[in-house]
C-alpha cells in the first residue's frame, strides 16, 4: 500500500512538471507566431505602398508623355500653316495647288490678299471683311497661339498684308501695281506666242522648200526614165512599134516598185501645189 502510494506520488509529480515544461516553451512559439504575422503583414502594408507609388509615377510618366505628343503635334501642324503663309506671300503669282486656273491664265493674286485667303478680284471686299480674315488668319499664326519657330515671321507678314489693305492709299498704289505686274505678264506672253508661231512658220516654210526641192529631183528624175524607156521600141511587121522599154518599166514598177510610184505620186502632188500657189500670186 505504501508502495503504490509512493508511486502515485512520483506519477503526479511528473505530471505536474511536464505541463510547467509545456508551459514555458509555449509561450516564446506564440510570441514567435505573432512576429511572424506582423512581419507579414508590414511588408503586404510595404509592397501596396510600393505599388501605389510606382503606379502613381507610371500616370504621371503618361500624362507626361501624352503632353509631348500634343506639344509636338502642334508644333508641327503650326510649322506647316506658318510655312503655306510664308509661301504665298513670297510672291504676287496666283498659286498652282489652290488656283490652277488663273495661274494657267498668268493672273496676279498679291501677296497681300494670298496671305489673308482673299480674292483680288471680289467686288465686296471691304475694311470689314479684311479685318474679319486678318482676325481668322491672327487664331492659325500668332505665336501665343502657334508654338512652331516661323510662327513669328508668318504672323508679321499677316501683319504687314492688313495694315496696306486697310489703309485706302496703301490698298490703292498695291492694286495698281498689281494690275502693272499682270499688263507686263500678259504682254510677254502674248510676244512669246508670236515668237512661237513665227518659229513654227519659218521651220515649215524651210522644210517645205526642202520637200519641194525633193519632189521636183524625184518627178524630173521619173521624167526622164519614162523617157528613157520609150526609146526601146519593137517592130511587128513594120507597120507598128510596140513600146516595149515602157511596158516593162510599167510592169516592173507594179510589181516590185510601188513605193517608187507612190513616191512619185507624193511629187507630183508637191509639184502641183506649188503651182497652184505661184498662179495665185501671179509668178505664173
Amino acid at each position: 500500500m505504501r508502495i503504490q502510494l509512493t508511486f502515485l506520488i512520483i506519477f503526479m509529480w511528473y505530471l505536474f512538471v511536464l505541463c510547467e515544461v509545456n508551459a514555458v516553451e509555449g509561450e516564446p512559439n506564440t510570441a514567435s507566431d505573432t512576429q511572424s504575422a506582423d512581419n507579414s503583414k508590414n511588408k503586404n502594408t510595404s509592397s501596396t505602398t510600393t505599388r501605389t507609388e510606382m503606379t502613381a509615377e507610371e500616370e504621371e510618366e503618361a500624362k507626361r508623355v501624352r503632353r509631348a505628343k500634343i506639344q509636338i503635334e502642334r508644333r508641327r501642324d503650326g510649322a506647316q500653316v506658318s510655312r503655306s503663309l510664308l509661301r504665298q506671300g513670297a510672291t504676287d503669282g496666283c498659286d498652282w495647288k489652290s488656283q490652277p486656273i488663273r495661274f494657267v491664265k498668268g493672273n496676279v493674286c498679291g501677296s497681300h490678299y494670298k496671305v489673308l485667303g482673299l480674292d483680288r478680284n471680289d467686288p465686296e471686299i471691304d475694311k470689314s471683311k479684311i479685318k474679319k480674315a486678318f482676325r481668322q488668319r491672327s487664331l492659325t499664326v500668332h505665336p501665343d497661339k502657334n508654338p512652331a519657330p516661323e510662327a513669328d515671321a508668318a504672323f508679321k507678314m499677316a501683319q504687314s498684308a492688313y495694315d496696306c489693305l486697310s489703309d485706302d492709299e496703301c490698298k490703292e498704289n498695291y492694286d495698281r501695281k498689281l494690275n502693272e505686274h499682270q499688263q507686263l505678264i500678259a504682254e510677254t506672253r502674248r510676244n512669246f506666242k508670236i515668237r512661237i508661231l513665227n518659229g513654227i512658220t519659218r521651220s515649215a516654210s524651210q522644210s517645205y522648200y526642202y520637200v519641194s526641192l525633193g519632189a521636183n529631183y524625184i518627178y524630173q528624175l521619173g521624167i526622164d526614165v519614162w523617157n528613157l524607156a520609150g526609146e526601146f521600141d519593137l517592130d511587128v511587121l513594120g507597120t507598128e512599134r510596140i513600146p516595149l522599154g515602157r511596158s516593162l518599166l510599167v510592169i516592173a514598177l507594179l510589181v516590185k516598185g510601188r513605193m517608187l510610184l507612190q513616191l512619185q505620186a507624193f511629187a507630183y502632188v508637191i509639184m502641183r501645189i506649188n503651182y497652184e500657189i505661184a498662179k495665185a500670186h501671179g509668178i505664173l
